[in-house]
Protein backbone atom coordinates (compact mmCIF):
# COMPACT_ATOMS: atom_id res chain seq x y z
CA UNK A 1 0.00 0.00 0.00
CA UNK A 2 1.46 3.81 -0.67
CA UNK A 3 0.55 5.21 2.97
CA UNK A 4 2.54 2.42 3.88
CA UNK A 5 5.67 2.41 1.57
CA UNK A 6 5.91 6.39 2.58
CA UNK A 7 6.26 5.57 6.34
CA UNK A 8 9.04 2.80 5.46
CA UNK A 9 10.98 5.73 2.64
CA UNK A 10 10.96 8.01 5.88
CA UNK A 11 11.61 6.54 9.33
CA UNK A 12 12.24 9.62 11.21
CA UNK A 13 9.27 11.09 9.92
CA UNK A 14 6.87 7.52 11.00
CA UNK A 15 8.50 8.77 14.65
CA UNK A 16 7.51 11.70 14.64
CA UNK A 17 4.11 11.20 13.42
CA UNK A 18 3.33 8.64 15.70
CA UNK A 19 4.87 10.97 18.48
CA UNK A 20 2.32 13.83 17.51
CA UNK A 21 -0.48 11.07 17.65
CA UNK A 22 0.49 10.06 21.23
CA UNK A 23 0.85 13.97 22.44
CA UNK A 24 -2.19 15.27 20.81
CA UNK A 25 -4.02 11.98 22.44
CA UNK A 26 -2.44 12.21 26.03
CA UNK A 27 -3.22 16.17 25.72
CA UNK A 28 -7.19 15.08 24.93
CA UNK A 29 -6.90 12.62 27.63
CA UNK A 30 -5.74 15.55 30.20
CA UNK A 31 -8.29 17.67 29.24
CA UNK A 32 -11.03 15.10 29.41
CA UNK A 33 -9.82 14.31 32.75
CA UNK A 34 -9.97 18.04 34.13
CA UNK A 35 -13.52 18.31 32.70
CA UNK A 36 -14.56 15.37 34.35
CA UNK A 37 -12.35 16.75 38.34
CA UNK A 38 -14.67 19.76 37.35
CA UNK A 39 -18.01 17.78 37.03
CA UNK A 40 -17.09 16.08 39.94
CA UNK A 41 -17.10 19.20 41.99
CA UNK A 42 -20.04 20.77 40.72
CA UNK A 43 -21.55 17.73 41.58
CA UNK A 44 -20.88 17.46 45.05
CA UNK A 45 -21.44 21.14 45.26
CA UNK A 46 -25.15 20.50 44.54
CA UNK A 47 -25.65 17.17 46.48
CA UNK A 48 -24.41 19.22 49.15
CA UNK A 49 -26.66 22.36 48.59
CA UNK A 50 -29.62 19.75 47.84
CA UNK A 51 -29.02 18.00 51.36
CA UNK A 52 -29.37 21.42 53.07
CA UNK A 53 -32.21 22.21 51.64
CA UNK A 54 -33.67 18.57 51.96
CA UNK A 55 -32.76 19.45 56.36
CA UNK A 56 -33.96 22.75 56.08
CA UNK A 57 -37.89 21.42 54.45
CA UNK A 58 -37.75 18.46 56.83
CA UNK A 59 -37.79 20.84 59.60
CA UNK A 60 -40.38 23.20 58.47
CA UNK A 61 -41.82 19.75 58.13
CA UNK A 62 -41.60 18.92 61.33
CA UNK A 63 -42.40 22.17 62.80
CA UNK A 64 -46.28 22.17 60.75
CA UNK A 65 -46.48 18.89 62.09
CA UNK A 66 -45.93 19.94 65.91
CA UNK A 67 -48.19 23.12 64.85
CA UNK A 68 -51.19 20.94 63.28
CA UNK A 69 -51.19 18.86 66.72
CA UNK A 70 -51.28 21.99 69.13
CA UNK A 71 -54.22 23.80 67.19
CA UNK A 72 -56.18 19.99 67.67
Amino acid sequence: MLVYEAFDICPTFNILLLQDVKNEAEAYMLKELSLLKWQEKATKLALDDTSGKMDELQGNVVTLEENLKAER
